[in-house]
């Protein structure tokens, strides 16, 4: 491809965010085919418009899993970035009255897993961060960044297998929350403890 193309692609996609907000789907098995370098290019130019939680979360996301499928004026979606099914980078500003610290759910991150109706509620309840959809099978964690999003999955798997009981998963929560802080690596924010069905 040329660069007046590319260049001219870019533009494009940019009016279309800018103008409409109804910034097309990238997403190739839709119909609409375009290079990793094309939807780099309006994803950046979509993610320059956000807050800046959100913009550093979505820069991090497309540096370790490349340009997203699917790029909208609110949303970035990967679909199939292992081990994820599915993550959504959202546009989320805090409110008037939130703390600058407030984690804004800004990512989500979706697994398979099986999960009978007490471990879905064993799940769900050590934070509200933490969802199960039955219909589909799909644990989903949502955070400003990947790392909490691994953690809060880890620690929900654990109390629905009973390895952990609730309030046990939510004091571990902590206690990692203040390791991170203090400087240390943790395991269970780096990789998933458990293998999410395909």
């Amino acid at each position: 491809m040329n660069i007046s193309r590319t260049v001219g692609l870019s533009a494009a996609f940019a009016a279309c965010a800018a103008l409409s907000g109804c910034v097309a789907s990238l997403d190739s098995d839709k119909g609409v085919t375009s290079t990793p370098a094309d939807r780099t290019a309006f994803a950046e130019n979509v993610v320059s418009q956000w807050s800046e939680t959100a913009g550093l979360a979505a820069h991090r996301l497309m540096e370790r899993y490349g340009p997203p499928d699917e790029v909208r004026r609110d949303r970035l979606v990967w679909r199939g970035n292992a081990p994820w099914r599915l993550t959504v980078a959202r546009d989320v500003r805090p409110k008037l009255d939130q703390a600058t610290d407030a984690d804004l759910g800004v990512v989500a991150q979706t697994v398979r897993l099986s999960l009978t109706p007490f471990q879905a509620a064993a799940a769900a309840a050590i934070d509200g961060r933490v969802t199960y959809d039955p219909t589909l099978r799909e644990l989903t964690a949502r955070s400003d960044r990947e790392e909490l999003n691994i953690l809060r999955l880890n620690l929900a798997v654990d109390a629905a297998q009973s390895r952990l009981s609730i309030d046990e998963a939510r004091q571990q929560y902590a206690r990692d929350l203040m390791l991170e802080a203090s400087g240390k690596v943790l395991p269970d924010m780096q990789t998933l403890n458990f293998t999410p069905e395909r």
